[in-house]
């Protein structure tokens, strides 16, 4: 079945604004320097066409931004969004202009959907049946309630017929009879094919109608799977969350950002906390400063007052007066330079091992996410993700003077290639040091005494069927869904990856172990380490050996194995 929406490594961040004026001054100096809140933090999943997707969610966790991205209200900071098809989006007051009637409302929103006028006609008396408002259609949508506004939306969007339906707590204001005439209406949306998109607080309305559920938590994708193992592993977690005192679900949320940590955007600032959706508004609201901070940044500015009136806010209102077409031209010419600025950096500190002067065979991606484009330049444009550990062959290099940077032509199966810069691999060869089965057996009395189960027992399933795992697998399966990189198969904290039927990785996740106390029980250095990033990669004869840290508590979070035969038929994603 062919997929409707995609997301790869989605990442979405708010940069967090303490006065007005750094907003002002962002326009003209941007660098990307601050401290921003990370709504979406490296997500991935797959929605086949005519899937009913409930997304649930604790709040503040994401999911509007998430709607918003699918709709195509704003853009990924990093990462890709694939959308086949046209989206709309249903929440309360989205899309609507405060200030025009609901009919010019109607007409507007079909003019933005690509409708003609004579499609907007026609259309027009179904919506007002719909939304059923009486003689408020002729009134400004100021003057409308929430419920007014949500069915206004709601019959809009449901009349303009799109491909995708994204729903947003729009059913959470009406009363039960609209509620029930909504959910008639998804459901012909799922008869005829459509793919849905269901965001509510309401457990009851998500497992009555969906088919598959989304649990957002803090920014990262929980489960994905079966609406009804995951609107019941959710629901246990909402009794036990319920039962949190405030000062326990402080902590709990601090416990939770710092966990998740892996896979944020190093941007050379800290996370803030995470208060809430930013998912209609590109910034935050200003941040209140501390007495000292406040008196610190007061002393420093009384200085600079009047030459930074001279210098910066004159010219500013200068250029403003110039007109929005001047300002066009300059805003787009600043996010170009912005974007190259920002990915050269990144590029450039990702590795911190060196590049052998001779072109190697192969090479090992030695950072969470490197992206792949079509030529070596930075403004070519990206044609896949490829993650950390996955090896490809070389086939050319290049330098590119004007940026500093080299790059290498990687070529996968099915003669998919693409350029990688070099500061994202690691030149790999198979005479290299290697893990003995020995150094791995060192481990066991960890793996049992965490995962109550032996190293042997854990590896034995590489390189087997999937279904010769569920069968023999003394572990209780916990849930099972598919990603992008296969079927994820879930046992506790172990966690086994099938593609095409085999399975090719087993995961331990959750290790919690000091970091030199577990590797240094390998006896053996590995082959490259990515210190920033909290990356360790090791070989054995059968495996590769993958060690993810949390760089701030020294401690590991996953240590992965995955089988060298089918890995090294890795295609890019």
């Amino acid at each position: 079945m062919s997929y409707k929406v995609k997301f790869q490594q989605v990442t979405k961040k708010y940069k967090m604004y303490n006065k007005q004026i750094e907003k002002v001054k962002d326009l003209f100096w941007n660098r990307g320097k601050g401290e921003y809140h990370y709504a979406l933090n490296n997500i991935s999943f797959t929605v086949d066409k005519g899937e009913i997707v409930g997304v649930i969610g604790l709040n503040g966790s994401g999911k509007s931004t998430l709607s918003n991205l699918i709709a195509g209200v704003t853009m990924p900071n990093e990462g890709t969004v694939d959308i086949k098809g046209s989206a709309s989006l249903i929440a309360i007051g989205a899309g609507l202009n405060n200030k025009l009637t609901g009919l010019e409302n109607i007409e507007l929103k079909g003019l933005m959907m690509g409708l003609t006028k004579k499609q907007i006609q026609e259309i027009t008396p179904k919506v007002i049946e719909f939304a059923d408002i009486g003689k408020f259609i002729n009134q400004p949508v100021k003057t409308y309630s929430s419920g007014m506004k949500s069915r206004l939306g709601f019959a809009i969007s449901v009349n303009i017929d799109p491909d995708i339906l994204v729903i947003d707590e729009a059913l959470s204001v009406g009363d039960q009879t609209f509620t029930n005439k909504c959910l008639e209406k998804m459901n012909e949306f799922k008869e005829n094919g459509k793919t849905i998109f269901f965001i509510s607080h309401s457990l009851s309305q998500v497992k009555s109608f969906c088919t598959k559920a989304l649990w957002i938590h803090y920014g990262h994708v929980k489960e994905y799977g079966d609406i009804n193992e995951v609107a019941d592993q959710y629901g246990q977690f909402l009794k036990e969350y319920n039962k949190m005192s405030k000062e326990e679900r402080e902590q709990f949320r601090e416990k939770q950002l710092n966990e998740l940590s892996h896979g944020l955007l190093n941007n050379g600032t800290s996370v803030s906390k995470d208060t809430g959706e930013h998912s209609k508004e590109e910034s935050a609201e200003p941040l209140s400063l501390s007495r000292s901070k406040r008196i610190g940044n007061k002393q420093k500015s009384s200085s600079r007052k009047k030459s930074f009136t001279k210098k910066v806010l004159l010219p500013a209102a200068a250029v403003i007066l110039l007109g929005s077409a001047g300002y066009a031209v300059y805003a787009a010419q600043s996010a170009s330079h912005l974007t190259k600025q920002t990915e050269s950096k990144k590029q450039s500190s990702a590795s911190s091992t060196a590049q052998k002067k001779q072109q190697a065979e192969k090479a090992v991606i030695n950072t969470k996410t490197a992206f792949v484009r079509e030529e070596p330049d930075l403004e070519s444009s990206q044609k896949a993700v490829l993650s950390f550990g996955e090896i490809y062959k070389v086939l050319e290099e290049k330098k590119d003077p004007a940026e500093d940077i080299k790059w290498v032509k990687l070529n996968a199966e099915q003669g998919k290639e693409g350029w990688v810069s070099s500061a994202l691999l690691t030149p790999y060869t198979e005479q290299q040091s290697t893990l003995t089965n020995k150094n791995i057996d060192s481990l066991n009395s960890l793996v049992r005494s965490k995962y109550n189960i032996s190293i042997s027992k854990l590896l034995s399933p590489l390189s087997e069927t999937q279904k010769n795992l569920m069968e023999n697998q003394a572990l209780p399966l916990t849930n099972q869904y598919e990603s992008n990189d296969g079927t994820l198969l879930n046992y506790g904290s172990v966690q086994y990856v099938a593609l095409n039927n085999m399975i090719t990785e087993v995961s331990l996740r959750n290790v919690d172990e000091d970091t030199e106390d577990i590797l240094s029980l390998l006896k053996k250095k590995p082959l490259f380490i990515n210190d920033k990033e909290g990356l360790y990669f090791y070989q054995s004869k059968n495996y590769y050996i993958k060690v993810y840290t949390n760089v701030k508590t020294n401690k590991i979070k996953i240590i992965s194995f995955v089988e060298r035969e089918k890995a090294e038929g890795k295609q890019m994603k």
